[in-house]
């Protein structure tokens, strides 16, 4: 094996971040899952990429996605899961957990 091909994909990988910043960057208004899901998007696993929970894939397309949560929205929840476990007779209404969803290029 010539020396060279044994370190080309170190160079490779080397020199990606600067590839990647020399592309342009489109723009596109974030989506949440719910909306992603109606129009037929699959949910898919991802590992921590980008801090991500989980992303959504239909064909080529591609977006990733994050908790788009308050702690006020949280704090309800909390408080009224609590509630009801104790008593089941009250209220189990909480705020939906808003997920933000933005396309990967």
């Amino acid at each position: 094996m010539k020396p060279f091909q044994n370190y080309f994909p170190g160079l490779a990988l080397a020199l990606l971040p600067t590839l990647a910043s020399a592309l342009p960057v489109g723009e596109r208004d974030f989506m949440s899952a719910s909306q992603l899901a109606q129009n037929g998007f699959e949910p898919f696993a991802v590992s921590s990429t980008a801090r991500a929970s989980f992303g959504m894939k239909k064909e080529a397309d591609m977006y990733l996605c994050w908790l788009a949560d308050t702690e006020e929205n949280a704090a309800i929840r909390r408080r009224v899961i609590g509630s009801a476990l104790d008593d089941n007779s009250l209220s189990r209404r909480v705020p939906n957990i808003a997920v933000a969803c933005i396309l990967t290029q």
